[in-house]
């Protein structure tokens, strides 16, 4: 009898810890999945820069990019910063599990 409840115990405590696994690796998934949203995102935004040179359609470009962002990635937040050799960075910044970002300099 003993060696039965031994036994559960075993096989018990190998099934938790391969859930475990499965739920750690499904986190993973899901992080790598933002993480390729971002980087589209991002490549989008500057397809869309480099086709609008106007400041204006820039600023319109943004608000609608961010929209977007926001119903993609969870608390996601991007901006441009644009220097005065025509050289922007693009972050985009999300939270899932903790706070993550994608970044990438572009001549605009």
């Amino acid at each position: 009898m003993i060696d039965v409840l031994a036994a559960m115990a075993i096989v018990s405590s190998v099934i938790f810890s391969l859930l475990f696994y499965q739920m750690e690796q499904l986190q993973v998934v899901h992080s790598a999945l933002y993480r390729t949203i971002a980087i589209n995102q991002i490549d989008n935004l500057t397809d869309m820069i480099q086709r609008n040179n106007q400041s204006k359609k820039q600023r319109d470009i943004l608000s609608v990019w961010n929209n977007d962002n926001s119903s993609m990635l969870p608390q996601a937040v991007g901006e441009i910063l644009d220097d005065s050799s025509h050289k922007c960075l693009i972050t985009l910044q999300w939270f899932y599990l903790k706070i993550q970002a994608e970044q990438i300099y572009f001549r605009c």
